[in-house]
């Protein structure tokens, strides 16, 4: 095939067709010309989610061929900059027993992806349960996935419905820029030195989160300092951007007020108000407040 175009407007057809595109477009099209293969497998590898269904080994399957794929073809690691990591064969009720992934074949290419993954900058952890490595059916893949979210290209974490999240993940991802909490518990056990090797504060840009966690949040800032000292696992003071996610019953919350007197330097609050917490999961109408802040 003969192209005429020249290559930047190649390129932005293509991302073009990657923001509307489910992949489909873009596996027909890598296949019409050798330089079309780079171009749309970035796309195609940029985000990858690893979703745990009540269908048996279907997460299997798909992690152990893209750990074939990156093991095969190197440079496709390269390409991974977005992990989603979540749980459709757990409820609420009982998360505390049953892990991701679900089952053994999926545990080993798992770790073996991970252990690949050098640019990933964003990772989604969605209904995981209770992040404690002793509680996990499969220990070695909460270990590797933690090493994922350390890695010093890390600058977004997003966290849904997790519980027992321990504060060492945080100061561990050093360049974290912009962190989300949605129904989120932090480990109660306190927190000892030898957790971590040097604690240091992590600058975000952009926090959100909803109550639960923002009073979660609080409490385990409360309770590193009581047990590090005065060394902040996170900087509220910097924080430009907040996004609060509140049930009008608890707009005056205590916890809310004293997050918002830390953020110094908040230049933009993005506050959603629902009428009720039931509507969390069925998300009925919501007020959307947006107030600006002009820093001195």
């Amino acid at each position: 095939m003969v192209l005429s175009l020249p290559f930047e407007l190649i390129e932005a057809i293509i991302d073009a067709v990657a923001d509307t595109d489910d992949h489909k477009t873009l596996s027909t099209c890598s296949l019409t010309c050798p330089l079309f293969v780079t171009l749309c497998q970035k796309h195609i590898f940029h985000t990858i989610r690893l979703e745990d269904t009540p269908i048996p080994h279907v997460l299997a399957r798909r992690i152990s061929r893209l750990e074939e794929i990156s093991r095969t073809s190197p440079w496709i690691a390269d390409y991974i900059q977005h992990v989603q990591c979540v749980s459709r064969t757990l409820t609420r009720e009982d998360s505390s027993t049953r892990h991701w992934p679900s089952t053994e074949s999926a545990a080993l290419p798992t770790i073996a992806l991970f252990g690949r993954l050098t640019k990933v900058h964003t990772v989604l952890i969605e209904n995981i349960g209770v992040f404690t490595e002793e509680k996990w059916d499969f220990p070695d893949v909460q270990a590797a996935l933690c090493r994922l979210i350390y890695l010093p290209t890390i600058e977004w974490l997003l966290l849904k419905f997790v519980d027992n999240f321990s504060p060492v993940n945080v100061i561990q991802c050093v360049n974290l820029k912009h962190l989300s909490l949605r129904m989120v518990s932090f480990r109660k056990s306190a927190v000892h030195t030898q957790d971590f090797s040097s604690p240091q504060t992590t600058h975000l840009d952009t926090l959100s989160l909803d109550h639960q966690s923002a009073t979660a949040l609080l409490q385990m800032m409360k309770d590193f300092t009581r047990s590090i000292g005065d060394t902040p696992i996170i900087d509220f003071r910097k924080i430009k951007t907040t996004t609060l996610l509140l049930d009008r019953f608890m707009f005056n919350e205590l916890g809310f007020v004293e997050l918002l007197q830390q953020l110094e330097w908040m230049e933009t609050l993005r506050v959603y108000i629902s009428p009720s917490m039931s509507n969390y999961y069925l998300p009925g109408p919501m007020l959307f407040l947006t107030f600006f802040f002009f820093p001195k």
